[in-house]
């Protein structure tokens, strides 16, 4: 067989010495109206490699189309997982933010909450400077009498 005739079988050669073939009208291999299936093991053979060359290609064309099911459903997936991601940064973008202004108030109430004590500090300080003052003046006005010398002022 040259090459680029393509496989031919057997029932489609025909002898050249009739229109129908050796055989006539029945075919080459006894093939007439009643009997549709030739009985030769190279047929059967060929016919079995036919079957099992649709069985692979229509399992071929079901893997396709799982495979590019899979496909769409991994794009629907990453794009989910992106716009997921986008809002996760989002979210640390602001709680970031927020912590950082956090940080910022506590510093300002710790300074606050320091100057406070420094004047805390300071009146006490001017408390117990009024009191001993209150206390010299009291003595000094008071006249020392028998009766209040075991009284306090």
């Amino acid at each position: 067989m040259a090459r680029g005739e393509g496989i031919r079988r057997h029932s489609d050669r025909r002898d050249s010495s009739n229109r129908f073939g050796a055989r006539g009208a029945a075919g080459r291999h006894g093939l007439g109206r009643g009997r549709q299936v030739c009985r030769r093991p190279t047929c059967r053979r060929r016919g079995q490699w036919e079957r099992d060359r649709r069985d692979k290609d229509q399992e071929l064309a079901e893997l396709v189309a799982d495979l590019d099911r899979i496909a769409v459903e991994k794009g629907q997936a990453i794009a989910d997982l992106t716009a997921q991601l986008k809002a996760a940064a989002t979210r640390l973008e602001g709680a970031e933010k927020n912590a950082g202004e956090a940080v910022g108030a506590a510093e300002r109430a710790r300074g606050e909450n320091n100057s406070l004590k420094t004047e805390l500090s300071a009146a006490e300080a001017r408390t117990a400077t009024l009191q001993q003052t209150i206390d010299a003046l009291l003595q000094r006005i008071t006249p020392v009498t028998e009766e209040n010398e075991g009284m306090g002022p």
